[in-house]
């Protein structure tokens, strides 16, 4: 995107505050706000694990993605993070698809999300857990 900068936690567009993202928990809640302080919408980075996804470079077998909660929608989606998934990478995603235009959530562009992503990460990682929260390691072998 042009003219897109983030410093400290305020993003920039075209040279004006455009949102805020604030970051908590080690990065991996991030609030969402307009340049006024009012929350707009949550993130937060879900980590779950699964035999299925190792590989050599991916040994525990680890999957990471933002979970976007919009309250006042009453809708979510989920998606693989842009970037390393830091507040950064985040900000220029919401800049670049203009999630928050005009000091506000964009509907639009919330449902354009929810309709091209919906929930399938998290419903992948419901559907690979079991009722105690543990992950379902049962192995099927075909001979």
């Amino acid at each position: 995107m042009k003219e897109f900068t983030f410093s400290k936690d305020t993003a920039y567009v075209k040279g004006k505050p455009a949102f805020v993202v604030d970051a908590k928990n080690a990065a991996t809640n991030f609030y969402v706000k307009n340049v006024s302080g009012k929350l707009l919408f949550t993130v937060t980075t879900e980590t779950y694990s699964h035999p299925s996804f190792t590989t050599s470079g991916n040994p525990n077998g680890k999957k990471s993605y933002w979970f976007f909660a919009f309250p006042s929608l009453q809708t979510e989606f989920d998606m693989i993070p842009k970037g390393f998934g830091f507040a950064k990478d985040l900000a220029k995603f919401i800049a670049e698809m203009e999630i928050v235009k005009d000091d506000k959530v964009n509907e639009e562009a919330v449902n354009t999300h929810v309709a091209m992503f919906g929930t399938r990460l998290t419903n992948e990682r419901d559907r690979l857990q079991n009722n105690n929260g543990s992950i379902n390691n049962t192995i099927i072998i075909n001979r």
